[in-house]
């Protein structure tokens, strides 16, 4: 998988996790979704958009 296309499946896939209102946990199992991997993508997404936000991109 391309890089790109990988970003844009975990952009989906944590915007669908964070529409949910679920926790990590409970969310990752009903979507069988790695809980290390949701983790590591809700937090580079969040950094990244705090940067945006900031100005610093």
């Amino acid at each position: 998988m391309s890089e790109e296309k990988n970003l844009k499946m975990w952009r989906d896939i944590v915007e669908q996790f964070k529409k949910s209102g679920q926790n990590q946990t409970q969310w990752c199992k009903n979507n069988n979704v790695n809980l290390r991997s949701l983790n590591k993508w809700y937090n580079y997404f969040k950094k990244i958009t705090k940067r945006h936000k900031t100005g610093f991109l």
